[in-house]
């Protein structure tokens, strides 16, 4: 299995092919502006070569020695409150 990107954002590394909708929905929130205007600095890793990938395996695959990983293992539901819409 392939290292990780090099990269100075944090990365999320999709693990979980299962719901494109849901991965989908994440990478709106993602890339869509906070109400106070922030945006996420992150790296998406969409390769399906880390399917199934445990946390374990994931630090031997960690080109840095300090880096933040998000995982996303199973079918993700947004809240409301995360993703800025109301309930």
């Amino acid at each position: 299995m392939n290292q990780f990107p090099v990269t100075f954002e944090a990365l999320v590394v999709r693990t979980d092919f299962s719901a494109d909708g849901a991965w989908e929905e994440l990478r709106e929130a993602l890339f869509s502006p906070s109400q106070d205007g922030f945006l996420a600095n992150v790296a998406l890793v969409d390769d399906r070569r880390y399917e199934g990938l445990t946390p374990d395996r994931a630090l031997d695959l960690n080109p840095r020695s300090i880096s933040i990983h998000f995982w996303s293992w199973r079918t993700l539901q947004l809240s409301p409150r995360l993703n800025g819409r109301s309930s």
